[in-house]
């Protein structure tokens, strides 16, 4: 498909490249694939501008600047940003999209309170927008500069936001997957697997309903169910049910455990499973460590 939108600007054909870009987006954002991701929406933008279309050009910058962001350019990244929120112009959903990203092009400068006010501003315009998953998102990346900034609680509290802003999804969709890996990924991050553990039931659910059974993503949801728990002091005995990867039910129980353990985020597998971005080196250096991250626009 890559090869054939190539073929279709080749041949003068932009709005079919752009609509075979489109097409990829779902399986690129779940599988986490910067590298054939920035070769798509670059290709994409081009198309786009060839077509005048200002809100198409908005959606393409907005995706290949995600795309960035998820590989570490935040430099790259930067000049897309500021002309998707350009482009955007009044339209709520849209400038809400491209604010998200301006907040972690700034966190990942390390500027988290710059972060934060255009995270709650993409949140209030989510809101505005009627848009549950553009909230979630918000504030999971909300969570990350609250905890680049050791404020903890406050992290758990937008994470908390978020997992009920998005309400459970009968039909899977790969808009709710991406969103879930996203808050999964912040919940561990903030310390709390416990709290991670529905949500990567929930993942799993969705991505092998839509046959995404060999993604980085599914692996990790798996690895966030099979792995010990955190524990926290008030927990005096906490019974969770979690499906192992055999697909066998098992009832872990937590007892009190003195001072809270927080397990670190996976790590990923190589090639395929999408790299953690709230490490404490990253928080402290800005995104200097340029990890992959899989916190983005859904």
């Amino acid at each position: 498909m890559i090869e054939a939108a190539t073929d279709a600007v080749d041949r003068g054909h932009p709005g079919a490249a752009v609509a075979l870009a489109d097409a990829l987006y779902p399986w690129l954002t779940v599988r986490a694939d910067p590298d054939r991701g920035v070769a798509v929406h670059a290709l994409a933008v081009g198309a786009a501008r060839a077509l005048g279309d200002p809100a198409v050009i908005a959606i393409m910058l907005r995706r290949l600047a995600g795309t960035h962001l998820a590989a570490g350019a935040h430099r790259r990244a930067a000049p897309l940003v500021a002309e998707a929120l350009l482009l955007a112009g009044s339209r709520p959903g849209d400038r809400a999209e491209a604010l998200v990203l301006r907040g972690r092009l700034a966190g990942a400068r390390g500027d988290h309170a710059e972060a934060l006010a255009h995270l709650a501003d993409a949140r209030d315009l989510h809101l505005l927008a009627g848009r549950p998953r553009g909230v979630a998102l918000a504030l999971a990346a909300t969570a990350q500069s609250l905890l680049c900034l050791g404020r903890v609680d406050d992290a758990r509290d937008a994470l908390h936001t978020a997992r009920h802003t998005v309400v459970d999804v009968a039909v899977p969709h790969w808009e709710h997957a991406a969103v879930l890996v996203v808050l999964v990924r912040a919940w561990v991050a903030a310390g709390r697997v416990a709290d991670a553990v529905d949500l990567a039931r929930q993942l799993v659910d969705h991505l092998t309903a839509l046959g995404y059974g060999t993604t980085g993503a599914l692996a990790e949801a798996r690895a966030v169910l099979d792995r010990p728990r955190a524990h926290r002091p008030e927990s005096r005995a906490t019974t969770i049910s979690a499906v192992g990867e055999s697909g066998e039910d098992t009832r872990v129980q937590e007892a009190a455990a003195g001072p809270e353990v927080t397990t670190p985020p996976p790590t990923g597998a190589p090639d395929d499973q999408p790299r953690t971005p709230e490490s404490e080196s990253e928080c402290r250096a800005g995104g200097a460590a340029r990890r992959r991250s899989w916190v983005g626009s859904a």
